[in-house]
């Protein structure tokens, strides 16, 4: 889709699993040119994830800085900032 088209770190950048754990996943896809981070969340219950830097959300526009939670059943694709 649109996100796939713009951002070249899907198109050919490297793949890099940051967590695993029960029902969640992050991981990053990354270039020369920039870092996205998704995550998503099957689980039933919120997770919190510690991020260590600033990212904002691709599909939403909101920013995060640290920490941010993803809702169960839900997933987010971030860029680096």
């Amino acid at each position: 889709g649109k996100i796939r088209a713009e951002h070249s770190a899907f198109k050919n950048g490297r793949f890099k699993v940051i967590s695993r754990h029960k029902g969640f996943i992050a991981y990053e896809r990354y270039n020369e040119e920039e870092n996205i981070l998704v995550v998503a969340n099957v689980s039933k219950a919120n997770k919190t994830c510690n991020i260590g830097c600033e990212v904002v959300d691709l599909l939403s526009g909101k920013r995060y800085k640290d920490t941010l939670t993803v809702a169960p059943g839900s997933s987010m694709i971030l860029s680096l900032v």
